[in-house]
């Protein structure tokens, strides 16, 4: 037991206090670990770093007069580590606290000197006030996998700082098929049985969820793929096939709103391409802001809509 708890402790003190730019030598480690009340000798600790290495750890040796230690190699490079880290902070579904608390576990078994680096200097406020995401995702991720179909509330702000039920807190039943992370923002994606359709709930946005003891069929026609590329930025509308029709001054920023698209078409320098999208007043509204640069072109009752919204303006 002893020896276990020595080579526990060599570990943590590696993981904690060394990288590629800090080592310890055998002297150090002898003198942290008695410090900590583990008995340890000079001999044991080629012994204990086999041992830790065997278990998976990549630590490397520095020969000297006394040898010097340093855990390498982790399980995500710092590159990997800041994009998870940036995910969490700028996402505008999580509470500070929780964000706090889940890149303190990202970063749990990073030297101290790579916690220093990768921790942000300042958290994200969220533009939500529910405290559950993570509760009401662990939840339905759990009924996602077991097929079970979910009952909850919406919440909407009925003040700049104050939520209440939406529709008077009419109770939907949902299957959740999936989930995505866009904007900031973690919705799950699934049939709504009072819309008679799939469409996709922004979590942060559910109250008073129950899984249910009823089961559902996972669709056969179902695509995760065509499920990512929705635009969540837009309200949940009728789905159609848009042309669009795209000046080359502007199409980065269709790019980036509906991604790259290997088909398309020219047309008098413009691109025409099709898409799947929802047809809403927020897509509309995003069209705008481009003054005729991006324009739909058909289906012809798509156009009339888009025409029809334009004169609610004037």
């Amino acid at each position: 037991m002893k020896n276990k708890i020595r080579v526990f402790s060599l570990l943590k003190l590696l993981l904690e206090e060394t990288d590629g730019e800090h080592w310890l030598s055998t002297n150090e480690i002898i003198e942290k670990l008695e410090a900590q009340g583990i008995e340890v000798f000079r001999k044991t600790i080629p012994h204990d770093i086999e041992a830790i290495r065997e278990a998976g750890f990549k630590v490397e040796t520095e020969r000297s007069s006394g040898n010097k230690y340093a855990v390498t190699e982790r399980m995500f490079d710092n590159t990997e580590l800041k994009l998870l880290v940036d995910a969490v902070a700028y996402s505008n579904c999580i509470p500070v606290k929780q964000k706090e608390e889940l890149i303190k576990k990202i970063l749990k078994f990073e030297s101290k000197y790579n916690r220093e680096n990768l921790t942000p200097y300042k958290i994200h406020p969220i533009k939500t006030s529910d405290k559950n995401v993570l509760y009401n995702a662990n939840e339905l991720m759990y009924a996602s996998i077991k097929h079970f179909k979910v009952s909850f509330k919406m919440l909407e702000f009925v003040a700049p700082n104050k939520q209440d039920f939406k529709h008077s807190g009419k109770e939907y039943i949902f299957h959740p098929y999936d989930f995505v992370f866009n904007d900031g923002k973690y919705y799950v994606v699934g049939y709504s049985q009072k819309h008679s359709k799939i469409i996709n709930i922004r979590i942060d946005r559910i109250a008073e969820l129950k899984v249910l003891k009823e089961k559902f069929k996972y669709p056969d026609n179902f695509e995760a793929d065509s499920v990512c590329n929705v635009d969540f930025n837009m309200f949940s509308g009728e789905r159609k096939k848009v042309r669009f029709s795209v000046e080359p001054s502007a199409i980065t920023y269709w790019v980036d709103k509906f991604g790259p698209q290997k088909n398309y078409e020219t047309y008098k320098n413009n691109f025409l391409i099709d898409v799947e999208t929802e047809i809403s007043p927020t897509l509309f509204g995003w069209i705008c802001q481009f003054e005729g640069k991006i324009k739909i072109i058909s289906p012809k009752e798509t156009v009339e809509k888009f025409n029809k919204h334009l004169k609610g303006f004037k």
